[in-house]
């Protein structure tokens, strides 16, 4: 239930008065979108996911390592980390197609890092 609150696009919100629903749609603020990942991060390391869990977690990561903004990205990346270290390369590798270049090197560097520390992320 928590995971897939963490992992819904947009807050929940109430319309104006008159039960209305609003005219935009509401968006998350990079606070909120930084603290979300973090709180997932810290989930992953604690609790065991089921594979279906795990599928949300990975997809959901994947927007954040997508997100323009580093501080959003990084946080991501830590989840992706985590994701990895769990599931496993071949089975993760499904998930990251379609990154830049950058992206791409930014997460493989993570995955080695936790492969030369045998499965432990460092920071």
């Amino acid at each position: 239930m928590i995971l897939t609150y963490l992992t819904n696009d947009t807050p929940t919100s109430k319309g104006p008065k008159g039960g209305k629903a609003p005219a935009k749609k509401p968006m998350a603020s990079n606070k909120h979108l930084i603290n979300k990942y973090q709180f997932l991060h810290k989930m992953l390391t604690s609790f065991d996911f089921t594979y279906d869990q795990q599928i949300n977690a990975v997809k959901y990561s994947m927007k954040g390592v997508n997100n323009t903004l580093n501080d959003v990205r990084l946080p991501a990346y830590d989840c992706m980390g985590e994701l990895y270290r769990v599931m496993g390369a071949d089975e993760i590798s499904k998930y990251y197609e379609g990154l830049r270049q950058a992206q791409l090197d930014a997460l493989m560097a993570k995955f080695a890092e936790i492969d030369d520390n045998q499965g432990v992320p460092t920071k």
